[in-house]
């Protein structure tokens, strides 16, 4: 009967050799599917990413604005005082229909 290393020093090598020739196409086949996934999963941009940049872009429109807003002559950049509602002069009853449905004479508050 043989002893456990002459069995050991016959079935190793072979046992090694089944072993990585079958393990070495497996890995080669993963890391391409592992690569191809991390390329698409990473050629998109995340949520973040998209949120960061439509910040930026409101951000550079709103200095935009304040920077033409800035740009005018004080004159212009003050805004027009709102119309007066009520005129003193109002208190005429004796207005066409044509001149009171043309204005408003503090009738209708």
């Amino acid at each position: 009967m043989k002893n456990f290393d002459d069995v050991w020093d016959y079935f190793y090598p072979k046992a090694v050799f089944i072993i990585f020739s079958g393990l070495i196409p497996l890995m080669v086949y993963g890391f391409f599917a592992q690569t191809a996934a991390y390329k698409k999963s990473y050629s998109q941009p995340s949520w973040h990413e998209v949120a960061m940049s439509e910040e930026k872009a409101m951000f550079e429109r709103v200095l935009a604005k304040e920077s033409l807003k800035e740009s005018k002559p004080v004159q212009e950049r003050v805004e027009p005082p709102p119309p007066q509602v009520y005129k003193p002069e109002g208190n005429d009853f004796n207005i066409p229909l044509e001149e009171l449905l043309g204005g408003n004479h503090g009738r209708f508050l």
